[in-house]
């Protein structure tokens, strides 16, 4: 219990230093499109996650929903994503991806975003796990492949580098156009969503070669509206 309780504290900070440095003003949104209006899947390297789960509530007015493991490591999780709008679900460690993808399903059902870093939760890097292209098949629900790059910033490590932004940092935001996941077959559908993923990251990475006034908080464009 106490173990529980001081992860969920640490968490909690993780958390606001995130939220601290993600300030708008220092963010540059580079979005390909307008966002999609029904339920999404969010997709990211797990590298990533400091600065996307602070960023998605200035983009996003639709809650979000995380699946997190239970045990200390779950209760850092779910510390860290308080204030984000996106609610952490506990879900035990033996349980099956199957059951795990049905959750999921069910939350897009119910009007949730779901967020999923999709190399997570221990790698390898930027090895893409089939999850998210069974779930947006199945649901029939949009998927936007983001990338995240900050710079002063350092990458903690561990196995997937975590991007960490230094105080004052300036932070870029790419997000693809909505991707759809027909009859095409699940290993073509995977290279494509990899490939997406790998091309916002490096177009955050590039974002942050512009102009610094550039760099200021830039709205991000919403259904039927002009970029």
């Amino acid at each position: 219990m106490i173990g529980g309780t001081v992860a969920t504290g640490w968490g909690r900070l993780v958390g606001r230093y995130g939220r601290s440095v993600a300030a708008r003003r220092r963010i540059r949104i580079l979005a390909e499109s307008a966002l999609p209006d029904p339920p999404t899947i969010w997709v990211c390297w797990h590298e990533f996650n400091l600065v996307a789960i602070a960023v998605y509530p200035l983009v996003r007015s639709r809650a979000g929903f995380a699946i997190v493991p239970r045990g200390i490591v779950g209760a850092t999780v779910t510390g860290w994503l308080e204030g984000s709008e996106i609610a952490p679900v506990p879900v035990d460690g033996d349980a099956r991806g199957g059951l795990v993808l049905r959750r999921l399903r069910e939350a897009l059902a119910g009007g949730w975003d779901v967020v999923i870093a999709v190399d997570g939760p221990g790698g390898p890097r930027r090895e893409l796990r089939p999850g998210a292209v069974w779930l947006a098949k199945a649901a029939a629900a949009p998927v936007i492949a983001f990338g995240c790059a900050a710079a002063p910033a350092v990458r903690f490590p561990r196995w997937d580098r975590h991007l960490i932004p230094l105080p004052g940092a300036r932070i870029a935001v790419a997000m693809s156009a909505p991707l759809t996941f027909g009859r095409e077959a699940d290993a073509e559908a995977n290279r494509r969503l990899a490939d997406a993923l790998d091309e916002q990251a490096a177009r955050a990475t590039a974002g942050l070669s512009l102009p610094a006034p550039a760099l200021s908080g830039q709205a991000v464009p919403r259904p039927g509206t002009d970029r």
